[in-house]
């Protein structure tokens, strides 16, 4: 989730970029066992670790969504080869 931004604190150093992946999965294991999880938006919780963990720089979350066709032309269907 937060990958860029380890890596560019990191420097490129992968033994520092390893540590703080598995920071950031210590703190997501924490924040999962929290009441509300489930129903946090994916940018509220990158937000909120990014926060914790003191990085800088700007954060783009990428989802689903942001991949989505932005017309809503239906796929055609597949042709029925056999």
């Amino acid at each position: 989730m937060l990958n860029r931004l380890l890596w560019t604190e990191a420097e490129g150093d992968q033994e520092e970029f390893d540590i703080l992946l598995e920071d950031l999965d210590t703190r997501l294991d924490e924040a999962a066992r929290a009441e509300g999880f489930a129903d946090l938006p994916i940018e509220a919780l990158a937000q909120r670790l990014k926060a914790d963990m003191q990085i800088d720089g700007p954060l783009v979350v990428t989802t689903a969504r942001s991949f989505a066709p932005a017309n809503n032309t239906p796929t055609p269907p597949l042709a029925d080869t056999g």
